[in-house]
């Protein structure tokens, strides 16, 4: 099974933002059995990393395309 892409990542983030703020608990216990759900600002920063990942490689790789920098001579 080939690893999910960014974009396959980006979409279970998103999913599992809208779960985690639409159930309501963050944790709950069934029958002595106390579960957590994952950090929604955990999964908040997830989603901004992966954006940006995305955006850079549909920028080629670089955050700075079409710029072209150089070192001033001192």
């Amino acid at each position: 099974m080939a690893a999910p892409t960014l974009e396959q990542q980006l979409e279970a983030v998103e999913n599992a933002i809208y779960a985690l703020t639409t159930s309501g608990a963050q944790s709950y216990t069934i029958n002595g059995r106390a579960m957590t759900r994952a950090d929604l600002n955990q999964l908040r920063e997830w989603r901004r990393e992966l954006k940006r990942e995305i955006v850079e490689a549909a920028s080629g790789g670089s955050g700075f395309k079409g710029r072209t920098f150089f070192k001033a001579d001192r």
